[in-house]
Order: C-alpha cells, then structure tokens, then sequence
C-alpha cells in the first residue's frame, strides 16, 4: 500500500476544515526563447504550518515538453512526490506532506515551492496558460494546528508562457551626410522579435531608435528588450561625398595680369573668389583675371552646398637695383668677412668666387688675400641686375722700440708707431700710459712688453720690446783702442759691441791736449773719427763712454793709410 493512500486516509479520518487562513499558490509570467528550456516557478503566499499538499499542473503540449522538476523548496520533497505518468498529456500530478510528528512547514511570502524545467517548442510566437488543476490529484492544502490536521482553503493563480523570438533588426535606415566632413547623417533602427519594450543604447550617448546629427564614422548601439534580452552591434556611416577643385601649384609672371582657372571633375554651381580674407568675385565658371599678387582663393558650392576650396600664391617679380655690402669696408690680414648680395633672391658671383665659401648663395664668407672685386649677378624669375664691390687688403704695420737696456731703478720711454690704437702689456707701466704709443716704464726685473697697434680700418698687428735691468749698463762693454777709418768696412766706425741694446749713452773724444773733438749723446756707433765733418789726423786721442751712474774711459788710437 503506497503512502499517499496512508495519507488520504489520515486526511479522511482526523481533518477538519479551518476558516480564516487562506493559501496562495500562483505561477509567474514566464518569457520563453524559441527552442530553449524555461523554469516554471510554482510559488507561495501565506505558506504556514502546512502539513500536506496535493495538486496537479496542466499545459499545452504543442509548446511545451517536460524535462523534469526541479528546484525543491520543501523538505521531504524529491522527484517522486511527482506523477509522470501522463506527462505527454501535459498533466504532472503532486503531493506532498511533512514529517507530521515534527509539525508543519511554514515558507516566506513569494517563496519557491518548486519549479518545472521544460522544452520550449520552436514556435517563437505562442503563447499558453499553465493551469492547476485537480485531475488526477485532487487540490488540498493541510495545515497542523494543536496537533490537528486541518483543511484550508487555498487560491491557484495560473500563470502565462509567453515565447517570442530573437531580437533582430530587420531594418535599418542609414542617411549618410549631404556633404564631407559635415553632420547631416542618420540612422534609424527597426527592432522586432524579444519582448517589447525596447531600450535602445548608443555610443554617443543618445538613447531611441534613431541617431541625427551625424558625421561620417562607426557608431555602436545596444538594445535590450523586455526580458532582458540583449542585441549590440556597429553601424558604418559613409562620409560624404568627397569634392575637390584645384587652381594648381604657386605661380610666379612676368606680365601684370594672370588668368587664373581652377580645375575639377565634379559640379558646382558657383564660384566664390577671394584675395586673401577679402572677397573679390562671384563667378559661375571657375576662372578670373587678376592683375596684383598675393594669396587668392575659391571656394566652389554644389546645389546641396557642399564646398570645395584651394588657395594659390601668384607673384609678379619686379625690377630691381642689385647691390652688394660688407661686414667690413676692408679686409685685414688673415681676416674672414661677410658679403650680402641684394635685390633679388637669385644670386651667381662671377668674380673672386676663389676667395668665397660658396659662389650661389647671397652672403657667403669671403677672405681675399690681396685687395679683390667682387661681382655677382643677382636675379628673380623676370629681371637680373649686376653689382660690384672692391675689398681692399690691409696687412697692418707695427713697429716698436728696440730691446734696450737700463740700470735698476731708473725709467725708460718706449715707443710704437702704425696704428691709431697702441695696447701695452707688461709691468711698471706708468698710470694711463699703456695706451700711449710712447709709454714710461720703470720695471725692476728683466721684462717684455708687447704692443697691439690698431688702425683705422679696425686691423692689428702685435710687436714686442725686451728691456734688461742691470746694475752696470756698461758692464760688459769691450774697450776699442783701434780704429782704421779707411772705407774698407773693417773697424771703420768707434762700435760698441753690445751698445745696440742700450739707451741714454753719451760718448765724449778728447784729443792729447784734452779738447773735445766729438761729443754725441744716444751715441749709435757711427762715429769714423771726424771732427766738423773733417778727418782727424792719426794719433792718439781719449774717449769716454758714460751713463748716469758709471764711465767707460780708454785710448784709441786712429790708424791712416
């Protein structure tokens, strides 16, 4: 004997009925995909201390097949508290009741109580009531109070099985833009199948069936229906028809007036002409006739006003004066100066191009060894012109004192000569004089001074001075006792060797009587024995060779032939 008759016949024998307590069982709308498995949820309100259920379920067959219940809310509850048996009937029979002697079961209000996995058949546009119903289980609810097996009364609510197809979007309507790179596009979506309503998603942030304002590009939607079914895709607009005109590459001419014509394979309507921001023209074919230079521009329109534009540069080249300057009016010795050809952009040097870092370009370097003319031949795309210039060369002359000498502690002049500029370097050079070109100086050591001389034209030359400090100038000083001043250039003259070096020497000769026949301060050497111009006779006569502090005295005796 089963044990459901076991529990029909404690129903029979021990239940009473229970007014004021009211079960709920009900089954939710369900959406089903067309070939896809469903749950059908049977749920529950008021579920308390329920002891036993029985019930059964009925469907439409034609869409859908039993695959099996599933889900068990409920203790106690399995596969077999369900009859199969007339499942291709579409009935699937139940009951159920709890451990009695533990009481009743009690589930929350919208609680599942089980569910039903099927088959969904492939008609994606049916629709079907799923009933309860009481053949073959007859419909009871029980409910254990103070150990009593009461009968309540219970609600069934059927619920709908709504198939439907997949989204598609069998129609989409694409405006691209009238013209390129404006934003006169659209798209308009056509949705169908899912569950209505739709919620449509866009990449620009838009939401609906329909995108305006658009530009050429790819565009990214999404819709989501009322099942929460979901369909993403992109849409490529084309830009817009693409248009050009060209008025060809910059021209330069010649003559004072230029037909410019601009050409293109595509229609216009009108012509549009502009010299730089300033409109000149409206035509209706693409030319016009100019007779200034300057930047020009046309912008062409087509009847759905899209445009087309391009500029061009036109240059009438003018007659002009060549010329030709210098960084300097002179080119010292060993200088590198800079030449700027000018007129025109074109330049060709013809003459001393040997001296030029480059013979084409209109300021090159130029360094003439000797003084040079320098011609070039300047030109623009019409006119030429001819210039000239000569560079003079200047080698710089400088001369300065020659090495000397002085005794310690006293002063001295020096000298340079050839420039209008003199720059001395060297020490004990009196206040303000190392820019005199005859400064005084009193070193204590032996020392060389060196002089930059700076002309007129900017060019210097550099020279130098040794001065020697002794104690003694005339120490070292040979004593000459001969002359032969007979024109045979061998001991002709009195000559001190040495003495060249030196400065402020005063040299006397004395005769036997002890008159002076020669006396020469800063004496050079050049004294042939003469006195007024005249040969002293042969003999024997005196000298004394002297500076401030010391004296050199000695004989000398004047040989004749």
């Amino acid at each position: 004997m089963s044990k459901h008759f076991f529990f029909f016949l404690f129903l029979i024998l021990s239940h009473q009925s229970l007014v004021g307590q009211d079960l709920q069982l009900y089954i939710d709308t369900v959406y089903a995909p067309e070939n896809g498995q469903i749950i059908v949820p049977v749920k529950c309100n008021d579920f308390e201390n329920i002891a036993g259920l029985q019930f059964s379920l009925k469907w439409d067959t034609s869409h859908l097949h039993l695959n099996e219940p599933t889900d068990f809310g409920l203790p106690f509850l399995s596969i077999d508290n369900f009859g199969t048996t007339q499942s291709s009937q579409g009935i699937l029979s139940f009951v159920w009741n709890s451990d009695i002697a533990q009481g009743g079961e009690s589930l929350p209000d919208g609680a599942l109580v089980f569910g039903v996995k099927f088959d969904v058949q492939d008609d994606c546009t049916q629709t079907s009531t799923f009933k309860f119903t009481d053949t073959p289980s007859e419909q009871a609810t029980f409910s254990l109070i103070n150990n009593d097996l009461i009968e309540i009364p219970t609600n069934y609510e059927n619920g709908t099985i709504i198939s439907f197809c997949p989204v598609s979007i069998p129609d989409i309507l694409i405006n691209e833009p009238l013209c390129e790179g404006d934003t006169s596009g659209s798209i308009s979506l056509f949705p169908q199948g899912g569950i209505v309503p739709y919620q449509i998603n866009w990449s620009t942030g838009a939401n609906g069936n329909q995108l305006t304002n658009l530009a050429g590009g790819i565009y990214s939607y999404s819709i989501t229906d009322g099942a929460g079914n979901t369909l993403s895709g992109t849409i490529d607009i084309p830009d817009g028809p693409s248009l050009a005109i060209s008025l060809g590459s910059d021209i330069t001419s010649c003559d004072s007036f230029y037909q410019l014509v601009a050409l293109t394979t595509d229609t216009f309507n009108t012509y549009n002409w502009y010299s730089g921001n300033n409109f000149l023209a409206s035509t209706t074919s693409p030319e016009i006739g100019v007779t200034s230079e300057g930047y020009f521009s046309i912008v062409a329109m087509n009847s759905p006003s899209c445009l087309a534009t391009d500029t061009i540069q036109l240059t009438f080249p003018q007659p002009f004066a060549a010329s030709i300057s210098s960084s300097k009016p002179v080119a010292c010795e060993g200088d590198t100066i800079i030449l700027n050809a000018m007129g025109a952009a074109q330049v060709e040097w013809m003459n001393g191009v040997e001296f030029l870092s480059s013979s084409s370009i209109s300021n090159p370097l130029a360094f003439p060894p000797l003084p040079t003319e320098f011609t070039a031949i300047v030109s623009n795309e019409c006119f030429s012109d001819t210039a000239t210039i000569f560079i003079d060369h200047v080698i710089p002359f400088v001369e300065a004192s020659p090495d000397t000498c002085i005794v310690s502690g006293a002063s001295i002049e020096l000298f340079a000569v050839g420039g209008d500029q003199y720059k001395w370097e060297g020490p004990a050079i009196g206040p303000g004089m190392d820019t005199s070109n005859i400064p005084v100086i009193r070193p204590t050591a032996d020392a060389i001074y060196i002089v930059q001389v700076t002309d007129s034209y900017g060019c210097t030359a550099l020279d130098s001075v040794r001065v020697e400090v002794v104690e003694n100038t005339l120490e070292g000083i040979p004593h000459i006792n001969t002359i032969t001043p007979n024109g045979d250039g061998k001991n002709d003259v009195l000559a001190f060797e040495g003495l060249d070096k030196f400065s402020n020497y005063k040299l006397t000769v004395f005769n036997r009587w002890g008159n002076i026949v020669y006396q020469k301060f800063n004496y050079k050497n050049d004294w042939g024995g003469t006195h007024n111009g005249k040969p002293l006779p042969a003999g024997v006569y005196f000298y004394v060779l002297s500076t401030h502090n010391s004296e050199l005295k000695n004989s000398l005796t004047i040989l004749r032939d």
